[in-house]
């Protein structure tokens, strides 16, 4: 047998064997059941860095807080956006114990507008309900489960750090003529924030 034949019939061997450790891998990870749902608290404290747009308008980015009391019924955003020169600070302040919601920008201090709501505060984290398991990426250099889901239109992807699957790294949102994307720098799991997140502003007191 030459040397030659003898290599053929080897790499014939090692491309058969080669070929079939990949279609067990590939048949053992697909067999793999998707990781448990993850069960985020509804009451937190959050800082978070926001980039999102609106239709055709430039992107916009900053940085804030996102703090919410779930058994309170109460929750709040603040965000400093940069736009121009200057920062405009934003509020999105939800009081769904008083039936109320407040949203504030330092465009027009005096301009608070107040909206009338029922019933209790949604969690933020309803959407999981349907969500579907679509993979690991990495992202910021960590390894994340991905969550997908679509409510009314608004597709909504969160990436959840692992192991522990039960503190949030970034979320998606996309819907027609706007997408937005929040990032957690730091995430605090509490029953009770601190409730100064939740004081109604000057403006908004009338």
């Amino acid at each position: 047998v030459s040397t030659q034949s003898t290599w053929e019939t080897l790499g014939v061997a090692f491309t058969m064997i080669f070929a079939f450790v990949l279609a067990a891998a590939l048949a053992l990870a697909a067999a793999q059941p998707p990781p448990p749902k993850p069960q985020i608290s509804n009451s937190f404290a959050a800082r978070i860095h926001i980039e999102a747009r609106n239709q055709d308008e430039r992107p916009l980015q900053g940085d804030g807080h996102w703090a919410v009391d779930f058994s309170k019924n109460e929750a709040s955003e603040f965000y400093d956006i940069q736009s121009g020169s200057f920062p405009v600070h934003v509020l999105n302040l939800q009081r769904y114990d008083l039936g109320k919601t407040f949203e504030l920008s330092s465009r027009d201090q005096r301009d608070c507008r107040v909206h009338n709501v029922t019933g209790a505060l949604p969690s933020p984290w309803g959407f999981l309900a349907q969500a579907t398991y679509s993979g690991q990426d990495h992202y910021r250099n960590v390894t994340v489960d991905l969550w997908e889901a679509n409510v009314a239109g608004i597709n909504i992807r969160l990436g959840v750090h692992t192991p522990t699957t039960n503190v949030p790294a970034f979320m998606d949102r996309h819907g027609a003529g706007f997408e937005s994307h929040v990032y957690f720098e730091s995430f605090n799991a509490t029953a009770h924030p601190d409730s100064r997140y939740f004081d109604i502003p000057p403006p908004c007191q009338h």
